[in-house]
């Protein structure tokens, strides 16, 4: 499975997300929400090899696990 070599199209779209949490709008949506989400995405529907993305709003953090 050498698909996980390639980057995800979320990829672009969660790094955006992390930007946007250390303005003053990603501010207050952490002040708002004050949740912790956690997103498993894969190459395809049935696939185990997935990336693991935690959005932390309580803290402003976004972390990936998973190439």
């Amino acid at each position: 499975m050498g698909d996980l070599d390639q980057q995800l199209k979320s990829d672009a779209l969660l790094e955006q997300m992390k930007t946007h949490l250390t303005t003053d709008a990603g501010k207050e949506i952490i002040d708002k929400v004050g949740f912790v989400y956690q997103l498993h995405i894969a190459q395809r529907k049935i696939e185990f090899n997935e990336v693991i993305y935690t959005i932390n709003l309580k803290k402003g953090e976004l972390k990936k696990i998973g190439s």
